[in-house]
């Protein structure tokens, strides 16, 4: 994880993006996640309810 962000913040360094870039990229990874844990909920829950 950590040599990812690493990697992640140097390679946008030069350009003066770095940090914002970076974090663009944690969020909408953050995101992504949250929208598959609540589809995957939503799923147990309907099976459940059947």
């Amino acid at each position: 994880m950590n040599t990812i962000a690493d990697g992640t913040i140097n390679a946008y360094e030069y350009d003066g993006f770095g940090n914002r870039t970076s974090d663009i990229i944690l969020i909408l990874l953050q995101m992504v996640v949250v929208h598959l844990e609540s589809r995957d909920s939503l799923e147990r829950m309907t099976l459940l309810s059947i």
